[in-house]
């Protein structure tokens, strides 16, 4: 009797996974103006950049021109990220462990975005329509 309540409950379990991982698969589909950058920023393998590579090589190698950026604090006025927005449901997090160039501590959250493109990345997401697509390196 335990081992059929526990198959049961199991099984429901699996299954219901199953089905959230394809409704969470049907809900990301790529809007026909974001399929280029999409396609191109999914295609690149973010292992090789991570602690190797600065952000400038990143966004360089990306090929598209971001629109916008703003800037990530972990603590109170320490810089920790910048989101690069390349349209309103896709953008990328460059996040920085090591600073070397920038200081990342500033009490008026003013930082210099060239200073930050030098240093290199201690972890990239991929996000689109809120859903991470893919994330490399050490967490925020």
């Amino acid at each position: 009797m335990r081992y059929t309540y526990l198959t049961t409950i199991t099984f429901f379990l699996l299954f219901s996974s199953c089905k959230a991982q394809q409704k969470f698969n049907d809900t990301i589909k790529v809007d026909n103006r974001d399929t280029g950058v999409y396609n191109r920023i999914n295609a690149i393998d973010f292992e090789g950049y991570i602690n190797k590579k600065t952000v400038e090589i990143l966004l360089s190698d990306i090929g598209f021109n971001y629109t916008r950026y703003t800037y990530g604090t972990a603590r109170n006025s320490y810089l920790r990220f910048v989101y690069f927005i390349y349209a309103d449901n896709l953008w990328i997090e460059a996040q920085v462990n090591d600073f070397k160039f920038l200081e990342s501590f500033s009490k008026e959250h003013k930082w210099n975005i060239e200073e930050f493109k030098k240093e290199k990345i201690g972890a990239i997401r991929f996000v689109y329509k809120n859903h991470i697509i893919k994330s490399v390196g050490e967490k925020y």
